[in-house]
């Protein structure tokens, strides 16, 4: 019994630490893309405020994200822009296009798919 519930704590710690990528131009142009999706360009000042706090230019703060999407516009603004911002025209697209790219393959593998797993991680088909 004793295993099972210093696996479970060991599990808990792993999900809510933060998720960090490697500073470079990549992960803070994706990183702050939120503010160019369109569910995102709404939001009050102190909502913006708040995705600011747990979404930093080169780590997620899963805790402080958590939060702040208990608010149903802060939680549908996250939810569209890491299921959109990679495809065409998404928040993300100035990043990943253009003559010269911020963002290399490898760079963009890291940091998307830490954004595209934020769905799963707060719930987002029941956003």
């Amino acid at each position: 019994m004793q295993f099972k519930t210093l696996a479970l704590v060991a599990i808990a710690a792993i999900v809510v630490s933060a998720q960090t990528f490697e500073d470079n131009p990549c992960t803070r142009c994706v990183l702050r893309s939120y503010t160019q999706d369109t569910s995102c360009k709404t939001l009050s000042t102190d909502d913006m405020n708040k995705l600011r706090a747990a979404i930093k230019p080169t780590k997620i703060e899963p805790l402080l994200l958590s939060a702040a999407v208990q608010k149903p516009e802060i939680k549908a603004c996250v939810c569209h822009w890491s299921r959109t911002a990679f495809g065409p025209g998404g928040a993300a697209s100035s990043c990943i296009s253009g003559a010269t790219p911020t963002c290399n393959d490898s760079q963009l593998d890291h940091v998307a798919g830490g954004v595209k797993n934020l769905g799963p991680f707060l719930g987002c088909g029941a956003a």
